[in-house]
């Protein structure tokens, strides 16, 4: 399989039979409805959009209505930069017991009033992931998240993987909404860097389709490029055939 030429270090074999995928919820007016189908479909892990304005109050709802759906539900949330109205979403998210928070940036001193929300770093890494990875702790993170398309590439990112579990922080690996083709190559990325204790990632993994994977054709014609086979709505399996399986 491809994942295979990317570890150098380990044997096939040590690579996990799935890996979990979040399932992101961007559209905050159809997210009730997309997480109790995803729900029903075997998610567990979900990723929420945070910090619009004026919306503070439907945000921490939706987050109320995430935790109530199981016990075994872990909640994401993404900040962008922007924590709006941390008075009611600080709250919000320990309530949920939410499993970190992505880039709350300015808002991170008014957040970490409210016990138990970890911080995620993810833009900081894009612009300039080795500074990142060496100032994460300073800046309150113990999770980081590698986006290859955007940080040099898959050596690069495994490279990057690697530093970052040397340094203790949790690793979770994350698209930017390519199309079936880069999702397959990121899928064996992630298998590569599961392969070995020392590059293992952390949790789900931000790689499951988003809504756009349809509108990508097969050059030219109006057929839409299928997925691969082992890509779910929210489970990486270890591919059983060579290359990426998109036919």
């Amino acid at each position: 399989p491809a994942y295979a030429a990317l570890v150098d270090d380990v044997s096939v074999p040590r690579v996990p039979e799935q890996i979990e995928l979040q399932v992101l919820l961007d559209d905050l007016d159809t997210a009730r409805a997309h997480s109790e189908d995803a729900f029903a479909g075997g998610a567990r892990t979900f990723k929420v959009k945070i910090g619009r304005e004026g919306r503070a109050t439907d945000e921490a709802a939706l987050l109320e209505h995430l935790r109530a759906l199981g016990r075994d539900v872990v909640i994401r949330a993404d900040a962008n930069g922007h924590l709006a109205d941390v008075d009611v979403l600080g709250p919000a998210l320990a309530r949920a017991r939410a499993e970190y928070v992505e880039d709350p940036r300015a808002s991170l001193d008014a957040l970490a009033r409210w016990v138990g929300v970890p911080v995620a770093l993810d833009a900081p890494v894009a612009d300039d992931p080795w500074r990142a990875l060496a100032e994460a702790r300073h800046q309150g993170a113990n999770v980081v998240v590698l986006k290859p398309t955007l940080i040099g590439g898959i050596d690069e990112t495994l490279r990057l993987a690697a530093r970052a579990r040397s340094r203790g922080l949790k690793v979770v690996l994350s698209h930017t909404l390519e199309g079936p083709v880069g999702l397959a190559a990121l899928a064996h990325v992630a298998l590569a860097a599961s392969a070995s204790s020392h590059r293992a990632l952390w949790g789900a993994q931000g790689l499951a389709p988003w809504q756009g994977c349809e509108r990508f054709r097969v050059e030219g014609t109006d057929e839409p490029i299928a997925l691969p086979y082992y890509i779910g709505r929210s489970r990486l399996l270890r591919p059983s055939s060579p290359g990426l399986g998109l036919g």
